[in-house]
């Protein structure tokens, strides 16, 4: 369960965001990992075991590989996992450093050895040799922290990172950016914030937010966002066009935080507009947007 503080108004926004670790149940909002345990033959280990570790929180998850093949869902996105194969045995294999995200389940093949002198020895391997591979309910996108910290967003919205996907593309209409999927009318479009719609229902907007012009929430709070087309998965629903998918920050057992604070003026841009039957004066404003977010166990 999240409990959440947040304070907007047109002009400014103070966010602050603390967590309480629950498992979560909604695919869009979750991730998962997947895969199968066998040996050097390539025999399925039944009763296998497989350890998913979330860093952040040092939350422990413990499946058995029934048939050699495990899966573990309701993984909140991003991380660090550390993922470790062990079987009576065989030496164990342990991926650290692995990152979910919500466009679909990571996916392992775990290939163990057998131990020498009856040793259960867990050793450390790469990715490429665990087979990690990331699977997809559908064609899409995702853009996880590091990517959203480090894009030069202007407008401080998630329009400004779907973009980037080719499929995507931002029209502008009325002073508002129209995002079109796939050359679709962005009146199929959604948009959900933590798997809850937050879109414009009632089609006034011309974009697919609640709010006209931005994001209806501080960006400095958002986990990962994701762009999806025509996914297959039945939980998702609502749209024919495109989902703009948003998940929110969670607490860790680190606190952290963050502040920001954005203007836009008269003196950024011009006050005059060259028109055929003359010049038109142009009134710019003023706008500020300012906030702070706290987060922890």
């Amino acid at each position: 369960m999240k409990l959440k503080y947040l304070l907007a108004a047109s002009v400014v926004s103070l966010s602050a965001a603390a967590t309480v670790a629950t498992p979560a149940v909604a695919q869009s909002i979750t991730s998962g990992i997947e895969g199968e345990v066998v040996d050097e033959s390539g025999t399925p280990l039944v009763g296998a075991t497989v350890t998913i570790t979330d860093t952040r929180t040092g939350a422990v998850r413990d499946v058995t590989a029934n048939d050699g093949d495990f899966r573990v869902g309701s993984l909140p996105p991003g991380g660090p996992y550390t993922v470790t194969a062990s079987a009576p045995g065989y030496e164990g294999q342990t991926v650290e450093d692995v990152f979910v995200n919500i466009s679909g389940n990571t996916s392992f093949r775990f290939t163990l050895a057998s131990s020498t002198a009856g040793s259960d020895n867990v050793i450390i391997v790469t990715g490429a040799r665990a087979g990690v591979t990331q699977l997809a309910v559908g064609p899409g996108t995702s853009f996880d922290s590091e990517t959203l910290e480090n894009f030069p967003s202007i407008t401080r919205d998630v329009r400004d990172i779907i973009r980037i996907d080719p499929r995507v593309s931002l029209e502008q209409n009325n002073d508002v950016d129209r995002i079109s999927c796939l050359g679709g009318n962005d009146r199929g479009n959604t948009f959900t914030v933590d798997g809850i719609i937050q879109s414009d229902v009632f089609g006034l907007n011309g974009t697919p937010f609640a709010a006209r012009n931005s994001l209806p929430l501080p960006f400095d709070v958002v986990e990962q966002t994701s762009v999806e087309f025509a996914p297959f998965d039945v939980e998702y629903s609502d749209f024919t066009g495109g989902l703009v998918n948003v998940v929110t920050k969670a607490g860790t057992n680190e606190f952290s935080g963050s502040a920001f604070y954005t203007f836009f003026d008269e003196g950024l841009q011009g006050d005059e507009l060259e028109l055929a039957d003359g010049v038109q004066t142009i009134n710019a404003g003023r706008e500020e947007r300012w906030g702070a977010t706290l987060s922890g166990p």
